[in-house]
């Protein structure tokens, strides 16, 4: 009897290995978080961000670049800006959410690692206002994914603009712009604070759900099967 269930296990078990396509190279979706300061202007201001991908199979590549991969999404994308000292009074808030549309984060260069995604760049989004001022009065913000960015680098304009092969900052980059009388200005998070930037697989939903539906098909058949040994 307990042979029985042991082998009853196991072909479950191989049959949600097969299902989850383990072994093979399958569409990936991952999870990134970071949390860097910002440093100048915002001398006080740190900013915490989250953002999930998906990539298809024909971009999954166990070492080197991947660019211009038709199928790779930002999904969501969102940065929670956060003073570093917190106020006396309560009531002030000391965090704003921004969320960026996802579309405005076009994907264009993707860096994997012993088969693991470690960085990607992409355009740059749409901008957010800080509608809690947290930053300051009426301060926008656009969010980036970069590889080896050195600053904006003259002559160069669009998607190439600030995109060097010298080493650089990786990672998120938050720009900024500030209302002024004479139109504003634009500027970055500082380039000295490069921030931990951690990219995490995760099953996608529908091979979750095939997992969850082998292992339900299989605590219905060992029930049915003790209700026939009770009646018997």
């Amino acid at each position: 009897m307990a042979r029985n269930r042991i082998q009853r296990i196991l072909v479950a078990l191989a049959t949600i290995g097969s299902l989850l396509g383990l072994g093979s190279a399958q569409a990936a979706v991952y999870t990134a978080v970071w949390d860097p300061p910002y440093g100048y202007p915002f001398l006080n201001l740190e900013w915490e961000g989250q953002a999930t991908f998906f990539v298809p199979d024909e971009c999954l590549v166990n070492n080197g670049p991947v660019t211009d991969c038709v199928g790779a999404t930002v999904t969501t994308a969102s940065v929670d800006l956060k003073t570093a000292i917190v106020p006396s009074f309560a009531s002030v808030p000391t965090t704003s959410h921004l969320t960026f549309t996802p579309s405005t984060l076009i994907i264009n260069k993707l860096v994997f690692e012993n088969g693991k995604l470690v960085g990607l760049a992409s355009s740059t989004s749409n901008y957010v206002e800080d509608l809690l001022d947290i930053a300051g009065p009426h301060v926008d913000f656009a969010l980036e994914f970069v590889l080896g960015y050195a600053g904006d680098v003259e002559g160069l304009t669009g998607a190439t603009q600030g995109f060097s092969d010298a080493v650089g900052y990786n990672g998120p980059l938050l720009r900024h712009f500030i209302p002024d009388g004479e139109g504003g200005s634009f500027g970055t998070n500082s380039l000295d604070f490069q921030p931990t930037f951690t990219i995490t697989q995760v099953p996608e939903p529908g091979s979750l759900a095939l997992a969850a539906l082998a292992l339900a098909g299989l605590g219905w058949r060992g029930a049915q099967r003790r209700r026939q040994q009770r009646r018997g």
